[in-house]
Formats: structure tokens, C-alpha cells, sequence
């Protein structure tokens, strides 16, 4: 049954810290919030569980500074 609403359009892009509290205010108990988190790992669901493809992260791009300020912030202030 716990997989099923994994599965179901309604959950497919909810984790289950939401999925459980969701179901609770229903008056339906499947399980806890880990017992979830378990039957993704189990079969394998505990990556990108949506029909959209996941969003794609990419490093920030460097700067090299080639001479003296060249860091965009000024001159930075001296403590004595």
C-alpha cells in the first residue's frame, strides 16, 4: 500500500515529511516518515521520482585575478 502512494500522481514529487503529515490530517497511518524513507531505498525510488527531468547543477564560475585589485570588492581595509 506504502508504495502505491509513493507511486500515485497526487505524492510523486512529495518526499515523506510531507507525504506523512498529508495522510495524517486524512486520519490515514501507513507508516513513519523513516518507514518511508526506507521503502524508497528498498526499491530503489529514492532518486528523482518525478516525470520531469531533474534540474541540473553546475559549478559556479572562477575569476584569476591577473594584477592587484582585481577581486570586484575595492580596497580592503587594514587592521591594526
Amino acid at each position: 500500500m506504502s508504495v502505491k502512494v509513493l507511486e500515485s500522481p497526487e505524492f510523486s514529487d512529495s518526499n515523506p515529511n510531507q507525504i506523512v503529515p498529508t495522510l495524517a490530517d486524512r486520519g490515514i497511518y501507513l507508516g513513519s516518515e523513516s518507514s518511508f524513507y526506507r521503502i524508497l531505498r528498498e526499491k530503489n525510488m529514492n532518486k528523482h521520482r518525478q516525470s520531469s527531468s531533474p534540474s541540473k547543477h553546475k559549478a559556479p564560475e572562477t575569476y584569476i585575478a591577473t594584477r592587484a585589485n582585481q577581486g570586484g570588492h575595492g580596497i580592503l581595509p587594514i587592521c591594526h
